[in-house]
């Protein structure tokens, strides 16, 4: 029986682009069980390498209220406005400027699915450090909007290139 303490961390791997082993279902999947485990549970989060680079580029989508077209404002919002009332900066922060395809399929999932990067937002990584090799942003920690409110800290620590 779930109760409404109990947590899930999917963890991540997607292989990167170009190579051999590149899936471009890889996203479809995630989301997939992720939208599984959030019917099941009220704190999902999900970490690990997604190969994706996604510069400081929104991951939340904010629609114009006052056009009548759009039914999905007020959802959207209220879920944005949890970051003011967290005082969880709205803009994120990365070191990494560049931006890939895999990123681009990261920032729609997280404004599909109600979630936010906390890379470069939250205490001890409000700057975006780098995951990789000192180069890049590819790793991150998703979290669902019931969850942000449980982290204090997280913190970035890129290893080095062996």
């Amino acid at each position: 029986m779930n109760t409404d303490t109990d947590t899930v961390f999917g963890i991540v791997y997607i292989p990167p682009e170009y190579t051999s082993y590149a899936s471009w279902d890889a996203f479809s999947q995630i989301e997939n069980e992720f939208l599984d485990l959030s019917s099941r549970y009220k704190f999902v989060s999900l970490v690990g390498d997604f190969n994706g680079r996604t510069a400081s580029e929104k991951d939340f989508l904010i629609l114009d209220s006052h056009d009548p077209s759009n039914n999905f404002s007020d959802l959207i919002e209220n879920s944005v406005s949890i970051l003011d009332f967290l005082d969880i900066p709205r803009e994120r922060k990365n070191r990494d400027i560049g931006k890939n395809r895999y990123g681009s399929l990261l920032l729609d999932f997280c404004k599909g699915n109600n979630c936010f990067i906390l890379n470069g937002r939250i205490n001890g990584d409000k700057e975006g450090k780098l995951t990789c090799r000192n180069a890049s942003v590819v790793d991150y920690c998703i979290s669902n909007v019931n969850f942000i409110n449980r982290f204090c800290t997280l913190e970035v620590m890129c290893m080095q290139q062996m």
